[in-house]
């Protein structure tokens, strides 16, 4: 599946709802697998992922794994200097795969975290949305409040 010059949306056959930029294009095997999805994206795709635990849900892009069970994230490689993960919900895994240049070790990412990863340099950058940070910093002051009354 690919698009021209516009978005466009596709379902997968699990459910699994697409949406590629402009200029974008997914494989994938319409089947599956009884133990995976895998699919390979080239340029910039949002992903709302259908739930299955038993299934992991992974995007190769520029040499690097995403994994999910189920969440919304988008991967940005339509610029070959960097790759751009956002995840929107949930919690996903970010690797490099076996053939990949990238030397980063896997990392798991949260709701409103995003991370860069320099495809020239193998860096990595960590930006985390205002409402992310609201977020963790309430987890915090639970956790503390939680200690001081047990």
């Amino acid at each position: 599946m690919s698009s021209t010059s516009v978005f466009v949306r596709h379902i997968l056959p699990d459910g699994t709802s697409v949406t590629l930029s402009p200029h974008s294009s997914l494989t994938y095997n319409p089947q599956f697998t009884d133990t995976s999805r895998m699919l390979s994206l080239t340029g910039k795709g949002k992903f709302d992922v259908t739930k299955d635990k038993h299934r992991p849900f992974t995007v190769i892009s520029n040499g690097i794994a995403t994994t999910a069970l189920g969440t919304v994230f988008i991967i940005d490689g339509q610029n070959n200097k960097e790759t751009n993960i956002h995840l929107v919900e949930g919690s996903i895994r970010v690797a490099p795969t076996a053939q990949s240049l990238h030397r980063f070790h896997e990392t798991v990412l949260r709701a409103g975290e995003q991370i860069v990863i320099n495809n020239m340099t193998q860096r990595l950058k960590w930006k985390i949305s205002k409402k992310a940070k609201s977020l963790s910093r309430i987890r915090i002051l639970f956790r503390s409040i939680a200690l001081l009354y047990p």
